[in-house]
């Protein structure tokens, strides 16, 4: 499968760069959805995109007489021709560079006197594919970026200056209010990258997603999946997860609404994981809003066993900062289970949002008291392509890690 990838990918990319002249010289593409007449109408019609991402973030962590002060830059420039035969290509290239001085362990520069903020500085494809797009039906062929529902099990942990994404092929299509999606992954472009270390870059996979669409209402939506993740290099992770998941919002009066979400899963060990083990996952969430404002509450449960370790439900595809607090003091889930119970309020105003979290970590199995987290973050959108955001956590420990506190300052702009 990976001399596939590698047919697939550098041809994408040679006709990509060959496009990016055109396009950033004065080529403008027509703004029209029209399909291509020929290869040369596809790539005429193609688009590029630029866009920039500054980060500060900063770390203190207690047993570190150092604090981690990372100031990176993501650049991402993507080329894309349009569809010509119901096929097109796209291309996205991924720079993150250090701004300053590098007082921070990015899992690859040695420096362990720091926390970790996992953004390694590099150059990466981060993604190239083919497409083949007919009516109802979407095929994807190379490296791509993969979500799936909230990705509590796949995602592309789009928050670190390094994208997590996947050189697979994936399809869909849609049959009234039914959806398929399939996808097979024979490697993993983790964070991490693009150079090899500890953790490692990339996981070699041999691993199939399904997910169906059992019906979706004006107000509900049920969906059920099954990921069966062989990660052939990390083979303690390998597991298979089966699960379905309910989640509607409700309008009541004028601006009011009501929201909820349910999901189980059960998950068992797959592929060469040394460990016999079952273990399942559980989500409760309940909330409503009226005008600008919005609540929820929440309760999260991964199960563990506190006396046999290796047996505790594991999500090692997942876009973990989105779960249980910012500080990611649970990225890996401890032996006996993560029960994570929170509450989030949220103002929408004038283009800016401003969100206030709070969770209550304990042990699932056992009477283990983790720690508690604030989370913070005030965000700001102009002129629709520049973004702004201030970001804070605070986790205090209990009996699990070490006291934390982050804060990020972000901006974000995208051309065009």
């Amino acid at each position: 499968m990976k001399s596939m990838q590698t047919s697939i990918i550098v041809p994408a990319l040679a006709l990509m760069l060959a496009a990016a002249g055109a396009v950033w010289t004065g080529a403008k593409a027509e703004d029209t959805n029209d399909p291509a007449t020929s290869l040369a109408d596809a790539v005429t019609k193609g688009k590029a995109t630029l866009s920039f991402r500054y980060r500060f973030e900063f770390v203190d962590q207690d047993r570190f007489d150092k604090d981690a002060e990372a100031s990176t830059l993501q650049t991402r420039l993507g080329l894309e021709t349009a569809e010509y035969r119901d096929f097109g290509l796209l291309a996205q290239f991924s720079n993150v560079t250090v701004i300053g001085s590098e007082r921070y362990n990015n899992t690859r520069n040695g420096k362990t006197e720091y926390p970790v903020v996992a953004d390694p500085d590099g150059t990466e494809v981060n993604q190239a594919y083919l497409s083949y797009s007919p009516k109802d039906l979407g095929v994807k062929l190379g490296r791509q970026r993969i979500v799936r529902d909230n990705q509590r099990f796949i995602g592309g942990v789009a928050w670190r200056q390094n994208e997590q994404t996947y050189d697979s092929v994936t399809l869909g299509g849609s049959v009234s209010n039914w959806r398929l999606d399939y996808g097979y992954i024979w490697e993993v472009k983790r964070i991490f990258g693009p150079d090899d270390g500890v953790p490692a870059a990339d996981f070699d996979s041999d691993s199939h997603m399904f997910n169906v669409r059992l019906g979706r209402w004006t107000q509900a939506d049920l969906r059920a999946y099954g990921y069966l993740l062989d990660l052939e290099n990390a083979p303690v992770l390998s597991n298979s997860t089966y699960g379905v998941r309910l989640s509607g919002k409700h309008g009541l009066l004028d601006d009011t609404f009501i929201d909820y979400t349910a999901e189980y899963a059960h998950q068992s060990d797959y592929g060469d994981n040394p460990n016999d083990y079952t273990s399942n996952y559980r989500l409760l969430e309940l909330g409503g809003g009226v005008n600008v404002f919005s609540a929820k509450l929440g309760w999260e449960v991964l199960e563990g066993d506190q006396n046999q370790p290796g047996r505790q439900f594991a999500t090692p595809l997942a876009t973990l900062h989105k779960f249980q607090g910012w500080a990611d003091k649970f990225l890996t889930t401890p032996d006996a289970g993560v029960d994570d119970r929170y509450m989030a309020l949220k103002a929408v105003y004038l283009g800016a949002t401003a969100s206030l979290i709070y969770h209550k970590f304990e042990a699932e199995s056992g009477s283990q008291k983790y720690g508690d987290e604030w989370d913070v973050s005030l965000a700001k959108t102009f002129a629709k392509r520049h973004k702004f955001l201030l970001k804070y956590a605070d986790y205090r420990a209990d009996t699990f890690a070490k006291d934390t506190a982050k804060w990020w300052l972000q901006y974000f702009v995208s051309f065009p």
